[in-house]
């Protein structure tokens, strides 16, 4: 029998202690109770078992372990729950067309807020890092902006002196827990999430424009363009991208840029635009100088 095969047939004892089948033997009732407070990840298909918490006050289970020791013939030891972390399963995942494959992990510790409510946001990069985005104390708490260039895992509602973080609010009273899974589908269809939004806007003066993609998730690739007419002919306009970390634009009137999605300008009047975005809106930070007038533009984000 080779490696894989024998890890494969742990794999599934330790998924289903209550089975007897040609390659393996039932636990006992007692170790398959223990077993039920522990999930197991395979991370790609290597000879590493990983085990993950499911300690919960579930199925009228009020105690909930701390931790115990198990024993079998093929490790032993003492295996402690950590309650303030989540354990994230292995999986694939794209960012700005790169695939990135990860094996798994626990997500950097949290710490509980002090005085009020607190939500963060969970997202992994295309180094395969689990990180927290903090938000903000307060009575109501507001979810943080997501950050740019990383795909949004879940949002974590925090309670002030919790000592452990469960799948749901009814779980446990007074824990953290999670509050939205906010991951990408694999097809951009699925759950209802649109393949593709258009729009168009006007702006006139410097200010930031908050504008509704629609996509339900966070945007790849952001396309604008933007153009200035007078009364008589077009004097500017730009075609400009946004991936998530980095714009591009080109204008017709002026020089390229590597940081700027729109420049519609001439010799004396100036209009440029910055952008972000998160899984709701995209924002617009328009700088005007001189009077260039009204900057009308389309975009299309997918």
């Amino acid at each position: 029998m080779t490696a894989a095969a024998s890890v494969q047939n742990l794999l599934n004892w330790l998924r289903r202690p209550d089975l007897t089948n040609s390659n393996q033997i039932a636990a006992s009732l007692g170790n398959q109770a223990l077993l039920s407070y522990v999930g197991w990840a395979w991370p790609g298909s290597s000879t590493t078992i990983v085990p993950f918490s499911l300690n919960k006050n579930v199925n009228g289970i009020t105690g909930g372990l701390t931790s115990f020791n198990i024993t079998t013939t093929v490790t032993s030891g003492t295996w402690t729950a950590q309650t303030m972390q989540l354990y994230v399963e292995d999986g694939t995942y794209y960012i700005g067309g790169v695939q990135v494959k990860f094996l798994g992990g626990s997500t950097p510790t949290v710490t509980a807020p002090v005085s009020h409510p607190r939500i963060d946001v969970l997202t992994i990069d295309t180094s395969g890092t689990l990180a927290w985005t903090t938000g903000t104390e307060s009575s109501s708490p507001a979810v943080p902006t997501y950050p740019s260039g990383k795909v949004p895992i879940c949002e974590l509602y925090n309670v002030v002196s919790e000592t452990a973080l469960y799948d749901t609010e009814n779980e446990q009273s007074g824990e953290g827990y999670v509050q939205a899974d906010v991951r990408p589908f694999t097809s951009l269809q699925a759950g209802g999430y649109s393949p593709v939004a258009n729009g168009t806007g006007s702006v006139s003066s410097s200010t930031t424009q908050t504008i509704a993609h629609g996509l339900g998730r966070m945007p790849v690739s952001l396309d604008l363009i933007a153009t200035v007419i007078t009364s008589t002919s077009i004097f500017a306009n730009s075609i400009g991208n946004y991936n998530g970390t980095q714009s591009v634009c080109v204008s017709f009137t002026a020089t390229a840029s590597s940081s700027l999605i729109a420049d519609v300008s001439n010799s004396s009047h100036q209009a440029t635009a910055t952008v972000t975005w998160d899984a709701t809106n995209f924002y617009l930070v328009w700088t005007f100088s001189g009077t260039p007038g009204t900057v009308d533009y389309s975009w299309k984000c997918m």
